[in-house]
């Protein structure tokens, strides 16, 4: 399986486990090294387990050959501490596909990249 490079156009497609579908109205790449995007969700669009204030999400999508990795993250990370959720880690709103790999789907929170820390 091949990762989305930085001049191919995304999808603005979020499958979620069940069959749901949530639109994006815009895709930014955050961290092309782990796959990482932030989804600009559009005003009015379905949001199923997403709550209606939030404007956008984060989605962590699986490294090729990462599967065990990947179930352990969500559940030791966000589902074994869900009470840091909102807190200390960001919310776990779910996992589904995007571009047609297996994502997490994680509130956006306010802040600089570890990029930007330090600039």
């Amino acid at each position: 399986m091949s990762y989305i490079s930085p001049s191919r156009k995304s999808s603005k497609v979020l499958e979620l486990v069940g069959g749901h579908k949530i639109i994006a109205g815009e895709v930014e790449l955050l961290d092309q090294q782990r796959t990482v995007s932030r989804l600009k969700l559009e005003p009015g669009s379905f949001r199923y387990t997403i709550p209606p204030t939030a404007t956008s999400v984060i989605v962590k999508q699986q490294k090729d050959g990462w599967e065990r990795e990947f179930e352990d993250e969500k559940k030791t990370t966000y589902l074994r501490l869900k009470t840091l959720q909102g807190e200390v880690l960001p919310y776990f709103y779910g996992a589904g596909y995007f571009d047609g790999l297996p994502v997490l789907i994680l509130s956006d929170i306010d802040g600089i990249t570890f990029e930007g820390f330090g600039s």
